[in-house]
């Protein structure tokens, strides 16, 4: 329960002047701000809800979301305060009854209600924009004065107080649900419980009725009902209990008939579209109905009318007085139509022409390493990118690119189905984000994801090839990922990637990779976990094109070597017919993948790069950035990065093909230390005294094997296996005497390997999350490495032995951690690229750790290894200079874009237009 404030009580800056009313929410009090001298609104939560430190974290970031709703029409959340230990929200005190109270009087004018419902659309418009949804849409949430002016209150709170937000709820959770019985509503201080029950249950969309997940459309319905009950003057669905009214949203018929005879026809057709209870036939955008309203607000009413319903129906006449009407229409047109073959020429329907136009990448940027750096939306109006892992979108009648902030290390970026959100994978999580910006939501926990799609009925279909070589599903609102595709036992090279939904919305495309070319290609996969079926022999990711937005029948495009290929394709019956037909030429490589680089919308745009990959360089900075002297000039898709103590030798893995090569500095030329293509090698680490290199090469032919190998640098000798894995392996440090080997064995555990006796593997450091960069310091007292802190990657450092003691180094998340040579100095890569300095104390081990000083700034420019842990820079022995893997390029190839790119099917040689 919350406690009552007595007036004169000051929580911070605000004093209670007076108790304006109570919700399942808190108790809600008009209050002064001393500071600006403005009334406000102030609620107070209860205490039962402050002490759930989760549910509070998680509204104080919803409650940061929907601060950014600027609208005159929508009630704004001024901030959050905290007074001990009261937690209350500060909001725009707006004066005046509440529609529910004004309809207690009855309908409104058919003028008086187009003017509310036009008001509404433009704050639900403006919300849904930001992707924020309001979920409790009712006549006690608007403040509508006499004079006409609208203000919608407590947006989108509904979420943020549900106990239950991340699951689907079921029935038996209504009884706490802030949407049936804790209502976010200011209600008055005398209102009853019940009236709040039905109240808000009588607005609910069926499926937010069912407990499914919700998205803009239930809104939509909301609105729907209101601007009903506004016309008609009674509520739309009613009952003596809550589930006679829960019943009657799911199955009772819309009685149109109550709708006044003056209702004009396209305000009809406007509700009808608005109270469809299949989401998937309801009106999809709430600026539909906007321009409607604005239409009819105008006086324009040209619609024909739909057929009545049966009880607004005129008198029968007689068949015959019915059938002549048609009788004449219909020898008109046959007359007018001969009329017009005779006499006149048709005007001729200008076919849709191929349009081709290109986008530059955002501007000073580098393709991340990993994942397909731009995708579509489904509407085709605008594109995401990851630019060195940072996230931007790009609309495609806009001359710039707006980048997300407060997002780094992203991978795979994909849209929901409305283009309100962008998923991406980050930081060892599967994430989405508001496509115009804001706080970045959680969904599940995905260490190294390979691809997602995103579902009409809010599911998530994902790759994570840490936790298996399949595909899971998952809620968009979070939950527990569940399986849908497996892979056979034993079979460690089959491995599921890169899928993408159907029309259908239950099926789902994706690439089967294994060394068997009977077996890989492109199958089609079902939420039910059925077998799939393979439809496509390609090795190359395919994409479906419908020929229309919700179509079955369409095109496959797929690659084959720089040629993008469309072939027919029936999705309902899993069926490719025809030969391919070519769509273009140069088309790329999506960086990392081995896939094309294209993408595609639904209505008939396409998009692709010609990039292969990136050119880089290994470069000196200073401490301060300032460029020193390039050290190699012509390096692609770097595989490690390690310099020899004295500064004098370095070795890099670079993917083209994938080799170890050595340098000496400062101005040596390279040169090949292992021989390509197959097996790959990678990751290279040097031996504290600088005579052997340890490395991983991999071999996937068959089933999978990864290898640790040694080998002297002056190449005496033949490489020495020193442990073998059917997972990845990653050798990260050497111990300082060189007596044994640290390495990882996946992206979770760490191993310590004896390089004398027996040789056999211990566990160093138990799995807890993703932990790679593993570096222990110069004295062998303690190990840097990065680990996940709160969803976020950290750099935190723990003892040798590992002890359970743990000091979290970095604040606002970091990468890479590297030590000085003489251990008095660790240094850091943020997600945002910056280069960071731990000045360390006197002391050894622990000791030292404790008298750090906070984390100092040197230089930006760090670039992102993507999903792949390497490093991507090296410091000099003295902390005085870094080798820096730096972006040769000014930004990465242009992407061009295609409008109606099917025409070219129909003919090759078609030129396209400039757009």
């Amino acid at each position: 329960m919350t406690m009552t404030i007595a007036p004169g009580t000051r929580l911070g800056p605000y004093e209670i002047t007076t108790k304006l009313g109570e919700g399942g929410m808190g108790e809600v009090y008009r209050a002064t701000d001393s500071n600006l001298r403005r009334e406000v609104a102030i609620k107070v939560l209860p205490a039962a809800f402050t002490e759930d430190k989760e549910r509070l974290a998680r509204f104080e970031r919803e409650a940061q979301l929907l601060a950014q709703l600027n609208h005159p029409n929508i009630a704004q959340i001024y901030g959050l305060e905290k007074s001990g230990e009261t937690r209350a929200l500060v909001m725009e005190l707006v004066e005046g009854p509440t529609l529910d109270e004004r309809l207690a009087s009855g309908s409104f004018s058919i003028t008086e209600s187009l003017s509310i419902a036009l008001q509404l659309a433009l704050a639900l418009e403006e919300a849904h924009e930001k992707g924020i949804v309001h979920r409790d849409l009712k006549p006690q949430n608007i403040k509508a004065s006499g004079e006409g002016k609208v203000k919608v209150l407590d947006f989108g709170l509904a979420k943020a107080m549900d106990p239950t937000a991340g699951s689907v709820a079921s029935a038996a959770d209504f009884a706490r649900s802030p949407t049936i019985m804790n209502s976010p509503t200011l209600t008055a201080a005398h209102g009853t419980q019940l009236g709040v029950i039905l109240g808000t249950a009588a607005y609910m969309a069926p499926e937010q009725a069912r407990g499914a997940a919700v998205d803009k459309r239930a809104d939509i319905w909301a609105f729907g009902v209101v601007l009903f009950e506004m016309i008609s003057g009674r509520r739309l669905f009613e009952g003596e209990l809550v589930t006679d009214v829960l019943a009657n949203v799911l199955k009772s018929e819309v009685d149109f008939g109550a709708l006044p005879p003056d209702a004009p026809p396209a305000l009809r057709t406007l509700l009808r579209r608005c109270l469809a209870r299949n989401p998937k036939n309801r009106m999809r955008d709430i600026g539909d109905a906007r321009l409607v309203l604005e239409e009819l607000a105008a006086g324009k009413t040209e619609e024909p009318a739909p057929i009545a319903p049966a009880s607004a129906l005129a008198p029968p006449r007689s068949f015959r007085a019915q059938l002549l009407p048609w009788a004449l229409a219909a020898f008109a047109a046959l007359a007018a139509t001969f009329f017009a073959v005779a006499h006149l020429r048709a005007p001729r329907v200008e076919p849709a022409r191929l349009i081709r136009f290109q986008l530059a990448p955002p501007e000073s940027s580098t393709p991340t390493r990993r994942g397909n750096s731009f995708e579509l939306s489904p509407d085709g109006r605008y594109l995401a990118l990851t630019a060195d892992g940072e996230l931007w979108v790009r609309a495609l009648d806009s001359v710039a690119s707006q980048r997300i902030a407060g997002i780094q290390d992203a991978t795979y970026p994909f849209w929901s189905p409305d283009a309100a959100w962008i998923g991406f994978f980050a930081d060892g999580q599967l994430k989405r984000v508001p496509r115009d910006g804001g706080q970045a939501q959680k969904i599940c926990d995905a260490v190294d994801g390979r691809g997602a799609t995103w579902g009409p009925d809010g599911s998530i279909v994902y790759s994570d090839a840490q936790r298996s070589r399949g595909l899971w599903r998952v809620g968009a609102q979070g939950g527990t990922p569940k399986s849908v595709t497996q892979t056979p036992a034993g079979l460690l090279n089959h491995v599921h990637r890169y899928p993408q939904f159907l029309p259908d919305g239950r099926s789902f495309l994706f690439l089967y990779l294994a060394a068997s070319p009977e077996v890989a290609g492109t199958y089609v996969g079902n939420l039910d976990g059925s077998a799939p079926v393979r439809v496509l022999a390609s090795a190359d990711q395919a994409r479906f094109a419908p020929v229309g937005p919700d179509s079955a029948s369409g095109y496959l495009l797929f690659r084959r070597e720089s040629t993008l290929l469309a072939q027919a394709f029936d999705s309902a019956r899993r069926q490719t017919s025809g030969e391919p037909t070519v769509v273009a030429e140069g088309v790329g490589t999506a960086v990392n993948t081995g896939s094309g680089a294209f993408a595609l919308s639904a209505n008939g745009i396409l998009a692709w790069s010609s990039a292969e990959s990136s050119r880089g360089e290994l470069v000196w900075f200073d401490r301060s950035g300032k460029r020193l002297a390039a050290v190699n000039s012509e390096m692609r898709e770097l595989q490690g990065l390690a310099l020899a103590h004295g500064d004098r030798r370095l070795a890099y893995g670079t993917g083209e093909p994938s080799d170890i090569w050595l340098q000496s500095l400062p101005a040596g030329e390279p040169s090949r230390f292992t021989f390509g293509p197959d097996p790959g090698w990678a990751y290279p680490v040097w031996s504290p005294d600088g005579n052997d290199l340890a490395y991983t090469t991999w071999d996937l032919a068959g089933l999978p094997k990864y290898e640790i190998r040694r080998r002297r640098a002056d190449r005496a000798g033949a490489e020495e296996t020193l442990i073998q894995s059917h997972e990845a392996l990653y050798p990260w440090d050497w111990t300082p005497g060189g007596q044994a080997l640290l390495y990882g064995e996946g992206e979770r555990e760490l191993w310590l390997l004896p390089l004398t006796g027996e040789r056999k593997p211990r566990l160093f450091l138990p799995a807890n999350g993703k932990q790679v960069y593993a570096q222990f310091s110069p004295d062998g007292r303690l190990l840097a490495y990065a680990g996940i802190v709160e969803g976020r990657s950290e750099v935190l450092v723990t003892t040798v032995p590992p002890s359970g003691a743990l000091w979290q180094i970095s604040t606002a998340g970091g990468a890479m951690p590297r030590w000085r040579r003489d251990g008095r100095e660790l240094y850091f890569r943020t997600t945002g690229g910056t280069l960071m300095a731990v000045a360390l104390g006197t002391g050894s081990g622990a000791d030292a750790i404790d008298e750090r000083g906070a984390p100092q700034a040197l230089f930006a420019g760090i670039p992102s290894s993507g999903n792949t842990p390497i490093f991507t820079y090296s410091p000099a022995d003295d902390g005085q200079r870094f080798l820096v893997a730096a972006s040769r390029d000014a930004a990465s190839s242009p992407i061009t874009v295609a409008v109606n790119w099917q025409t070219a099917l129909a003919n090759p040689n078609a030129k396209p237009d400039a757009p």
